[in-house]
């Protein structure tokens, strides 16, 4: 009966020594290239995490200044609407009532004209039929206000030669 056995040192021929340690090498190969490979993906994966947290912030903060250049905008045309009853509230208080639908009529045309006689090759304004009484009362009374501020020469406001009536 056999009761110890014991190994002492055992040399492997050449070619298995050999054999063995390419097999190592190969398996160390294999490991790195799997860990390397698994640190190029995390690295790409939080790569792309950050570039689409980068777009997220961009766009809020895109959306962001929008919607203030928006609410800019509101609270303008709010101050102008606000501006524009009071100016009506005064001239409410100065023309007769059967007449501030025409005076405001005229003076909304008058503000226009500048950008109605904008161009240059254009010899006749169209006025409506209607607003022609408003818009020469109004002229009347701008030449009228000149003449009373001791103004010797008359201010010529619109050119004679781009206001024409046309029965429309």
């Amino acid at each position: 009966m056999i009761t110890h056995v014991e190994l002492q040192e055992i040399i492997p021929p050449q070619d298995i020594s050999d054999s063995m340690h390419f097999e190592l090498i190969a398996e160390n190969n294999r490991r790195t290239q799997l860990i390397d490979a698994d640190a190029k993906s995390c690295a790409a994966v939080k790569a792309a995490e950050q570039e689409w947290s980068i777009e997220v912030i961009v766009s809020e903060g895109r959306k962001k200044c929008h919607l203030s250049e928006v609410q800019g905008h509101a609270e303008a045309r709010l101050i102008l609407a606000r501006a524009e009853a009071q100016a009506i509230e005064i001239v409410k208080a100065v023309v007769p009532e059967n007449e501030l639908v025409k005076y405001l009529t005229a003076t909304s045309y008058v503000k226009m004209l500048p950008e109605l006689t904008k161009d240059k090759d254009s010899k006749i304004i169209v006025i409506p039929y209607d607003a022609s009484y408003a818009v020469g009362d109004v002229l009347s009374c701008m030449k009228f206000k000149e003449k009373e501020k001791g103004s010797e020469k008359e201010k010529d406001l619109v050119p004679s030669n781009l206001v024409k009536q046309e029965k429309l």
